[in-house]
């Protein structure tokens, strides 16, 4: 009854309402989800945006929860004034409601709020998702103000690792960015921008960048190779050091190798030579790379040794250079790639790389081991063309494309751990233990390219036709021998198979990731999936459900 009364003084715009509303939210304390949402309408109708703005200040922080949920639904500059607001619970929501709504009046103020997070220690903890829309919400904002945050940000230590380094992602986007919002999954494109207004900006920040933490070195290096920055921070010594250095991590290392040969060094390839038997993967990769440009023997030398490597990822780069390597050695080394990949034992882990250096070779030898390659494919399978994403993926860098790849989004749909409160939606199931309920890759992989063949219970829409001529749409939870269990609405029902004329088949509404991910990224994330063999904690159980009766 008080639920109905505060939504229809709302709809009345009854305005002497306006106290008794904010007492009832006051003794609420938002025990009553419903009495609190009717609350919360009835302010917005009987309440003017500035009385609505001026509750900033009561005590009770319920209230002041369901007034910036009000001000959302007007698109208020006013939210601003809640972000330091001393319950992080309304502050959280005044971050969401800016970001998301969006509220570009406020989002100044939501950008200055990195400022507290630039040093060494927060003035709060902030969850995973809510320090994510900060970054998001300033490198969307753009100028060379929030370049400057996102810098001192990622060499700050108030954020979690994690989000120090998507601040430096973001960076290497700024001139071009993605069409999609990346944090809420949005279609909404952004202008490209001029990378020269934040180029000083960035290098002012490189020195600060390079002495924090050793695993932002490497996407500090990649963003001075990528944008073009200044070198002037890096002798020609101090990066052929970090080369060398075996304290520092592979891609850190690849990145400097770059650098340094950038910087046109004189005598480069017995340095190149030394380093092509590197024990890092990324560092002898790429001196095969930049050997393959002086001295394309000796790097086909070093490249066709690295494929009997026992490491998937160096026989991988070594493709990568020998598809770069003109001539009829590099052609004959294709060939017997091609043939070995239709022979009992192929190498399934460099199948990308191995298709990739043939495609687009001229030599005849090459393009008849292709043809063979592709004609002992079997065209029943479905699968049949996505099959090189099965082995030889990183299941690290599969995480982090779970994490942030803009366009396919996993993270809108999907968790990935075993606690309560991990990051992800909850649209799709929970990956957490997928490999342990199917250990098979092929599964892993069919969930990604065809996600619509076997659709996980309780998460596939179907519709039941009865021989009573009922129909029941909704989601399917379980199919058995002899009934199906569907969600529909609020309701959920045992329908017996017996009683049923027809019934479609489950669709899941998650895209194909094929379109959308690249055969390698394809692979790596198979390799992510295939490491989650726990499941997660305290599954909620599913209502029990109700037998269905036709009418008769």
């Amino acid at each position: 009854v008080r639920s109905f009364a505060a939504l229809s003084l709302g709809r009345l715009k009854a305005a002497a309402a306006f106290e008794p509303l904010v007492a009832m939210l006051a003794e609420n304390a938002d025990r009553d989800v419903y009495l609190r949402h009717a609350g919360m309408m009835g302010l917005l109708g009987c309440a003017s945006p500035e009385q609505i703005a001026a509750l900033k200040s009561h005590a009770s922080a319920s209230v002041r929860l369901m007034s910036v949920v009000a001000l959302r639904r007007l698109a208020s500059p006013a939210l601003a004034d809640f972000l330091t607001d001393s319950d992080p619970r309304v502050s959280d929501e005044a971050i969401r409601a800016i970001s998301e709504a969006p509220v570009p009046a406020a989002r100044p103020a939501l950008n200055a709020m990195l400022d507290a997070y630039a040093g060494a220690t927060a003035p709060r903890p902030l969850p995973p998702m809510i320090a994510r829309r900060l970054i998001h919400c300033a490198f969307r904002t753009g100028g060379k103000e929030n370049a400057a945050r996102l810098v001192t940000v990622a060499a700050g230590k108030a954020l979690e690792l994690d989000q120090r380094l998507e601040a430096l992602r973001l960076l290497l986007q700024w001139a071009k960015p993605a069409p999609v919002d990346q944090c809420l999954g949005k279609w909404d494109p952004l202008p490209d921008r001029d990378l020269a207004e934040i180029v000083p900006t960035l290098e002012a920040g490189l020195p600060a960048l390079l002495a924090a933490d050793e695993a932002l070195l490497g996407p500090t290096l990649l963003l001075v190779e990528q944008l073009k920055l200044s070198h002037q921070n890096f002798s020609q010594e101090s990066l052929l050091r970090i080369v060398r250095s075996a304290e520092v991590a592979g891609p850190a290392r690849a990145t400097a190798l770059d650098l340094w040969l950038a910087g046109k060094p004189q005598d480069t390839d017995s340095i190149l030579l030394a380093l092509a038997n590197d024990p890092s993967d990324e560092v002898a990769s790429a001196a095969l790379t930049a050997l393959a440009k002086n001295d394309p023997v000796k790097a086909l030398g070093g490249a066709s040794a690295s494929l009997v490597s026992s490491s998937a990822s160096r026989r991988q780069g070594a493709w990568k250079v020998i598809a770069s390597i003109p001539g009829a050695e590099s052609a004959d080394l294709i060939v017997r790639g091609l043939q070995k990949l239709i022979s009992p034992e192929p190498d399934a882990s460099t199948e990308i790389e191995l298709l990739a250096a043939a495609t687009g070779r001229k030599e005849p030898a090459v393009i008849a081991a292709l043809a063979a390659y592709q004609k002992s494919l079997n065209p029943a399978d479905p699968l049949a063309a996505a099959l090189p994403a099965l082995e030889g993926g990183d299941a690290v860098r599969g995480e982090q494309l779970f994490r942030t790849h803009g366009t396919a989004q996993c993270l809108r749909c999907h968790k990935a751990g075993e606690g309560g409160h991990d990051l992800g939606g909850d649209a799709g199931p929970n990956l957490a233990g997928v490999a342990l309920r199917n250990p098979d890759r092929r599964y892993l992989l069919e969930s990604l390219i065809a996600p619509g063949a076997k659709v996980a219970a309780g998460y596939g829409i179907v519709s039941l036709t009865l021989k009573s001529g009922q129909t029941i749409g909704g989601t399917l939870n379980e199919e058995t021998a002899d009934h199906f269990v569907v969600t529909a609405g609020p309701d959920v029902w045992s329908v017996k198979k017996s009683d049923i004329q027809s019934a479609t088949p489950a669709i899941s509404a998650m895209p194909p990731m094929g379109a959308l991910l690249t055969p390698a990224e394809t692979r790596d994330i198979v390799a992510f999936l295939a490491t989650l063999t726990k499941a997660p904690k305290n599954k909620s159980k599913p209502p029990q459900p109700k037998p269905f009766q036709p009418s008769k």
